[in-house]
């Protein structure tokens, strides 16, 4: 038993805490921890990796005691500001019992508990990634973190595939250089590339064991299509009376507040959870939620991680997941003791969402995750932290600020040329002094300056504080483009499920937006809309729809073998919904100026297809309209028939890239995109004085235009899944069928690739 190879201190704890026997990932994880190895753990929500993590690090901790050192021993890195209130009581009962002292260290801890936290420095710390990029250059910090030997990193997949985890990765190359080396832990309930984290974890030069946990703990999943609004609506109601608790989780902030409106109409004890809302009405609900003041909470992504509501009987995903991870953080949140079975009812509003739904929740049951995609080698990523290197040392070699960077995972593969090209272009900005004699780079005044503007990876988005007047406390921040473009006096707009008229809109001088005052109200409204929303779907999933839609064999030996509980009567309609369907790649052709291509390329290799497609169309035909699903790309342009062969025919996979480049760089997501690379450049503030596109031109030979090129591939393009759809067209030749199709819908539009 690896309970016994613990301290007997922490054995005695054990015993008062009602620890009977450990859990798979415990006796698994403690041996490997106690020997020092690196260990990424991957086991579900509820079957104690905390422990698995922590205790041997306390036992370990526990013969260090009394060596004469002052300073921090055990930071804990986790993605959430909020951490898990009863992860935090957790970790503070162990540390308070074993004798070690356990501090929080994050934006909104006060400049005297700063002070005491550096002068008196706690055995154990525990942060966010940005708030320990705040400390690391710190004089009097530095020498705490001497003293460091273990770290660990919770929730590692929510960091991994952002620029937060590449920023990361190269903190913790920053740490090694005080430190004299120290033992890292990550901890994490799904991941699809276990062997890829676990490198991202310790980078490329060091060791790492990973232990996948599979414990008895099962998922129960039901998918119910419900096409109309009010059965949704009532079964939903059902749900919220036979349970204790439930969770509802929606794919976007606008579906969470609409459904809250309703509910709460309806009369249900419900309330809204998700990230525009201001932290009091989130804590507030928390707080109702966990005391059973009110049976459900709709929620976003907000409650996927480790916020602490309490026990959870049952989840309700209102449409598809869209992502397998995702559906196993969001029902993993209920039955969280060992051994229950976690339960989850996807609610779906029409057959294709069904279908997904279906394949996300057989995928799920049958352990396929999607392949987690690590983002590397952002550029502006880079700058940042070759400022704070710089900051770290005062001076530094070149030579070895490069090597520092290149021993973290997501820069393994950086050249030295990249690297001087961002290096001199920060000279070039002043931000940074770089002696080429001399192969040095100095700090400047702007170098301070520049480093702690840019502490946040996180899209800068321009949100304007909607305030209670009643209370004149916060309810929520709101998009500044829907403040512009859609409310004014009088409008009526819904927050946290219920309906606010506005009273005031205050602004500055020169227009900048300073708060929305409202008041509650009966009448209805609309629901703000916010940036960033929709989340991809993978082509592992888009692959799987398109394979089981047309054939009731294959549909039902795919539920058969996942044990995935589907009504006759979903099925059915279903299986009806898709009986027009043709096997495989086919164009529809509803007429000569109305196309839709059906393609199993997922969200963002569908997405790259039709940009391509369309800028090549552009050219023959004038502008065109496009939409892009995980599923089909509809294409509206005058004689587009002929034109598309054409395209289809002549199309190399190999220059997709480049087209792609010349598509996008006219778009307005490239210039949003680009006004943030920029920011984060160092390059602008708020508003720069020449005119974006200006801007842009002068910037095309930069770093600044090449990561803005890297982060649009990355975040929303699949160039590599769009070149296989081509090759596949062009071996195989692309079906017509004539359309509309039953099943083929008309999507909306959302863009007009103009012609050049």
């Amino acid at each position: 038993m690896s309970f016994s190879l613990l301290d007997k201190k922490i054995r005695e704890l054990l015993k008062e805490r009602g620890f009977k026997q450990e859990t798979e990932v415990q006796w698994r994880a403690i041996p490997l921890i106690l020997t020092g190895k690196n260990v990424l753990i991957i086991s579900r929500t509820g079957t104690g990796k905390t422990e698995a993590a922590l205790l041997p690090l306390f036992s370990k901790m526990l013969k260090e005691v009394g060596n004469g050192s002052k300073g921090i021993t055990l930071l804990y890195i986790t993605p959430l500001r909020s951490l898990n209130r009863d992860l935090l009581d957790r970790i503070e009962w162990w540390s308070s019992k074993l004798g070690l002292s356990t501090e929080v260290r994050h934006g909104d801890t006060s400049q005297g508990e700063r002070r005491k936290q550096a002068m008196n420095p706690p055995d154990i710390l525990i942060t966010t990634p940005e708030t320990l990029q705040a400390i690391l250059p710190g004089k009097v910090i530095r020498e705490r973190l001497k003293s460091l030997k273990y770290v660990v990193i919770d929730e590692i997949h929510e960091l991994v595939e952002e620029k937060r985890g590449a920023q990361l990765s190269i903190a913790l190359e920053r740490l090694e250089e005080i430190s004299s080396g120290f033992q890292r832990i990550g901890l994490s309930a799904t991941i699809g590339s276990p062997k890829e984290v676990a490198e991202f974890l310790v980078g490329p030069e060091r060791e790492c064991e990973v232990v996948v946990a599979d414990e008895e703990k099962g998922f129960e999943f039901k998918v119910e299509l419900i096409e109309d609004l009010k059965d949704r609506l009532d079964r939903i109601l059902q749900v919220i009376e036979e349970s204790r608790s439930t969770l509802i989780f929606c794919n976007t902030r606008e579906t969470a507040e609409a459904l809250g409106s309703r509910l709460k109409k309806l009369g249900a004890r419900v309330e809204v959870h998700h990230s525009s809302l201001s932290r009091e009405v989130r804590t507030d609900a928390e707080r109702k939620f966990k005391s059973g003041e009110i049976k459900a909470l709709i929620c976003t992504s907000s409650m996927e991680l480790g916020i602490d509501v309490g026990s959870v009987d049952v989840v309700i995903q209102y449409m598809s997941p869209r992502q397998v991870t995702r559906l196993i953080q969001r029902v993993g949140r209920s039955g969280h003791r060992i051994g229950e079975v976690s339960r989850g009812i996807l609610i779906s509003t029409d057959p294709e969402d069904a279908l997904e739904s279906i394949v996300i929740s057989c995928m799920a049951k049958n352990g396929m995750l999607e392949r987690t995609r690590i983002n590397e080698g952002a550029l502006d990523v880079l700058a940042h932290q070759i400022s704070g290197i710089c900051l770290d040392f005062g001076k530094v070699e070149v030579d070895k600020a490069f090597h520092i960077i290149k021993r973290s995972y997501p820069y393994r593969r950086i050249s030295k040329d990249e690297f001087m090209k961002v290096l001199k272009f920060m000279d070039q900005q002043r931000i940074l002094f770089f002696s080429e004699d001399e192969g040095v780079i100095y700090r400047r005044k702007r170098t301070w300056e520049y480093y702690y503007s840019n502490l946040s990876m996180i899209p800068d988005y321009r949100r304007v504080p909607l305030i209670d007047l009643a209370s004149r406390r916060k309810i929520a921040e709101l998009d500044e483009e829907f403040v512009l473009s859609d409310i004014e006096v009088g409008s009526t707009l819904i927050c946290k499920g219920e309906f606010w008229k506005v009273i005031e809109i205050q602004q500055q001088e020169g227009g900048k937006l300073i708060k929305v005052v409202a008041e509650r109200t009966d009448s209805e409204g609309e629901t703000p809309s916010w940036e960033g929303e929709m989340i991809p779907v993978m082509s592992e999933v888009s692959e799987k729809v398109f394979e089981i839609r047309a054939s009731e064999e294959r549909l039902r030996e795919y539920l058969e073998s996942s044990g995935v509980i589907v009504n006759e009567e979903s099925i059915s309609r279903i299986l009806d919904f898709f009986k027009e369907c043709p096997e495989g790649y086919f164009l529809e052709v509803r007429s000569t100026s109305d196309l839709v291509l059906h393609v199993p390329g997922g969200s963002r290799a569908n997405e790259a297809l039709s940009k391509a497609i369309a800028s090549l169309l552009t050219y023959r035909t004038g502008s065109v309209a496009t939409k892009a699903t995980p599923y089909s790309i509809q294409f509206k342009t005058r004689n587009g028939l002929e034109a598309f062969r054409e395209v289809i025919k002549g199309i190399e996979p190999r220059h997709l890239e480049s087209i792609l480049e010349l598509a996008i760089s006219r778009t307005s997501l490239f210039k949003w995109v680009f006004l943030q690379v920029a920011k984060r450049f160092g390059m602008i503030s708020d508003a720069p004085r020449l005119s974006l596109d200006k801007l842009i031109e002068f910037s095309r030979d930069t770093p600044v235009y090449e990561e803005t090129l890297r982060e649009l591939f990355f975040d929303k393009l699949d160039v590599k899944g769009a070149e296989k759809i081509i090759r596949t067209i062009r071996e195989n030749g692309i079906p017509e069928v004539s359309g509309p199709l039953s099943f083929s819908v008309d999507v909306k539009f959302h863009e007009i690739v103009p012609q050049s």
